[in-house]
This record gives structure tokens, sequence and C-alpha cells, in this order.
């Protein structure tokens, strides 16, 4: 008869969870793969916007899935922007949302909100509603040269287009980065 000690359950225990963990890590990084490889011309590409993705996660302070959405949504939305510009415009999207101190799970969401807003062509609704929500509408408002209430009013009437949209984040992307780098 053999004895488990407490030593020999607790080794296995921590194999099982770190085998357990690499695996949802993995899957998650194959899923964020899948998401930039739809925008990117071919592996090497791929490899290059991978990192770029990543370089704009760690200096937004946000999630990497989050970031590579929002990175693969306005790809997808608008290819001629190309990955440079689009890149900088899901930063100052990402470091918008963390300046009011925004939970992480918010953020994202907020993020994936706004993405479906571009995808769509369209910031209104339930999108409009998640945007206003977070520092990011203040800033878009300020990047229209509109207070909150004209910026709510131009998504009830259709006015916040994907282009409007740009030209907004495009404006304020200087503001956001001073006011991020003053953030904690």
């Amino acid at each position: 008869r053999e004895v488990v000690t407490d030593t020999d359950f607790t080794a296995g225990l921590g194999a099982a969870l770190t085998t357990n963990v690499i695996s949802r890590y993995f899957d998650t990084f194959t899923g964020l793969e899948n998401q930039i490889r739809v925008v990117s011309k071919g592996s090497a590409d791929l490899a290059g916007q991978i990192k770029a993705v990543g370089n704009v996660a760690d200096r937004s302070r946000s999630s990497l899935s989050a970031v590579a959405t929002l990175y693969s949504r306005m790809s997808k939305a608008d290819p001629g922007q190309g990955a440079l510009k689009t890149l900088r415009r899901v930063e100052t999207v990402n470091k918008a949302l963390q300046l009011g101190g925004a939970t992480a799970q918010e953020a994202a969401s907020a993020a994936v909100q706004f993405s479906q807003a571009i995808a769509s062509n369209r910031l209104g609704g339930e999108e409009l509603r998640a945007v206003l929500e977070t520092p990011l509408g203040l800033e878009l408002a300020k990047g229209l040269g509109v207070t909150i209430g004209k910026l709510r009013e131009m998504g009830y009437s259709g006015k916040l287009t994907a282009e409007v949209l740009y030209k907004a984040l495009d404006r304020i992307s200087g503001s956001v980065d001073k006011q991020f780098a003053n953030s904690v």
C-alpha cells in the first residue's frame, strides 16, 4: 500500500492547474492570432501586427484581448485606413477609456461597443450609451468641439459615423496622450 503525501498531492495539483492555465492562455492567444490574421497580409505581416497590438496594449495599460478585438474590427470596417493609423486610433480609444479609472471589464466592454459602432458605421443606441458612460465620450465630444449633450443628439440622429469618429480620434490623440502620461 502506498501513502500519498501532502507534497505529492500538492505537486500533482500544481501540475494539473498549470497545464489548465497554459491551455487557456494558448486558446486565448490562438483566438487573438486568428482575429488579427483576418486583417493581415501574410505571416510576416501577422507577426508584426501581433507585436504592434501587444505594444499598444502595454502602452495603454489595456487588455491584449480588448485591443486585438478593437484593432481587428476597426481594420475590417475600413481596410483602407492602414495598420499604423488604425493602431494609433485604437491606442487613443484605449487610453481615453483608462483616464476615468474605468475597471478593465468596463473599458473592455466600452471598447467592444465602440468597435461595433465603427463596424456598423454608426455610434448610437446602446453603443452610444456605453461610450458616454466612460471618459471616451467626453474626449470624443472635445474632438468634435461639442458638449456631451450635443454628442448624444448627434448619435441619436445618426451623425456619428465612422468617418466623424475617426476625425475626432485624430484630433484628440495628442491631448489624450498628455492626460494619460499624467495619470496613475
